[in-house]
């Protein structure tokens, strides 16, 4: 081999050594530019959720400072001095959070605690605020303050896949079919030419297919391979319900309508949209940290195990997910006519029976009182009945009709009445949770 041969065999391995340098830095650089631009890339999802707690808190503020007329029902007891400035506190205090957590100046953990502490406060002072996307909020709240955004963004997921699958099992029942989902339905009947085309029945089976779905796509957002296709159902499930439920359907309050805009947004971005997966934000005390995760994934195990009792009575239908779904308990609530000058006008609905009774529609009065629906549980609705009976000093002028969970298959209920405050202090007391007795001024 000469000597032009062996120096242009070292000019080749040269140029391949400078080629694999420059091919390692060129490397090295796109990945540091990949992590900067990760590192930089806000954590949308809490952003989101505490824009849409700010407007659905502020688009039911009555009901967390407290409407003129209409009692408190704490679940514990208290005094009427310290009932008004403590909402009003606990309701500036969720503000401060979501502004804080939205905008990302600050510590966003630190708020999400200040947010999920006040509206725990606020449910503790009144069982009315306990709303089904207040409830959600308090505990995901827990969570975008423990976990980092890849693990919060799965624990969120397996939340929301139980209250699908919550929601659509508790309207497979004789209530559902036979109510409320006939009236979801009518649009779709109207088009087809009216329900009278479909008997009872028919129009019952179709109407079980809606919580059916929902059951299926509740399971399909657990499973690795399908969660994506459920995740666009999710989607389109509430961008109908938005439809149904705002002003050209049935003109529901702006609270549930806003809750589904934020659930269906919430699916897009879980199960949806991909996003790179950033550092940990919380490398800071990583021991104290992982005990604090640790009780927050409790907290949604816990969540997510207690609707298996809603139906024995032992968990409250909202908090079990029961969305929409007529089975649960509930009062109907008279007022005898001798004593119904003593009442807002807005509370009176005619007609009277033969006796004199005349029917209160308590549900009504939340909605244009308080901009919220009522909570559906029997013991804060007959707790409710004591408060404005006191309130009025109705006396024995007073007759409620406490309606027991409906029975999955016949739909049949169990019902004690009770005339007098009296009586229905004594249907109160069957209860393990004892509301306070303090109300709203």
């Amino acid at each position: 081999m000469n000597t032009q041969q062996t120096e242009s065999i070292k000019e080749s391995r040269f140029a391949r050594r400078l080629l694999t340098l420059r091919s390692g830095i060129g490397a090295h650089t796109r990945r540091q530019d990949c992590e900067e631009k990760v590192s930089q890339d806000p954590e949308w999802l809490p952003r989101v959720w505490a824009v849409f707690l700010l407007l659905l808190a502020g688009s039911t503020w009555r009901l967390w400072i407290g409407a003129s007329g209409y009692p408190a029902v704490p679940m514990i007891g208290g005094t009427d001095d310290l009932q008004r400035p403590l909402s009003l506190l606990l309701f500036v205090g969720i503000g401060v959070g979501c502004l804080i957590a939205g905008t990302g100046l600050f510590r966003s953990d630190r708020a999400w605690w200040l947010v999920s502490a006040c509206l725990l406060g606020s449910f503790v002072l009144d069982q009315h605020r306990l709303q089904p996307w207040a409830y959600q909020a308090a505990i995901v709240g827990i969570v975008f303050a423990t976990m980092p955004q890849e693990m919060s963004r799965r624990w969120i997921g397996w939340l929301a896949a139980s209250i699908y699958l919550y929601s659509g099992l508790g309207k497979l029942d004789y209530q559902f079919a036979h109510t409320v989902g006939q009236d979801f339905l009518r649009p779709l009947f109207t088009l087809f030419g009216g329900a009278e085309r479909w008997d009872e029945t028919q129009r019952a089976m179709i109407s079980l297919a809606m919580p059916a779905i929902e059951l299926i796509v509740g399971v399909g957002l657990l499973i690795r391979q399908t969660y994506r296709v459920a995740g666009c159902c999710v989607v389109l499930m509430h961008l109908t319900l938005v439809i149904l439920l705002g002003p050209l359907g049935f003109d529901h309050s702006n609270g549930v309508i806003l809750w589904n805009m934020l659930l269906g947004v919430t699916a897009w971005m879980i199960f949806i949209r991909r996003t790179a997966r950033p550092p940990d934000r919380f490398r800071d005390n990583p021991q104290g940290r992982h005990r604090l995760r640790w009780f927050a994934k409790a907290l949604v195990v816990t969540v997510m195990v207690m609707p298996i009792f809603e139906r024995l009575g032992y968990w409250d239908h909202w908090p079990s997910w029961a969305l929409y779904s007529p089975h649960n308990s509930r009062v109907k609530l008279e007022i005898h006519s001798s004593v119904a000058g003593r009442l807002p006008t807005e509370l009176v609905v005619v007609p009277t029976d033969q006796r004199g009774w005349i029917n209160v529609d308590l549900d009504a009065w939340s909605l244009r009182s308080r901009g919220a629906p009522i909570y559906p549980q029997a013991r804060y609705q007959v707790a409710l009945a004591i408060e404005i009976a006191d309130a009025y000093d109705l006396g024995d002028g007073i007759r409620l009709i406490e309606q027991g969970v409906a029975d999955r298959w016949t739909g049949v209920r169990d019902e004690r009445v009770a005339i007098g405050v009296e009586e229905l202090r004594r249907l109160l007391d069957r209860y393990w949770l004892q509301p306070g007795t303090f109300a709203m001024p």
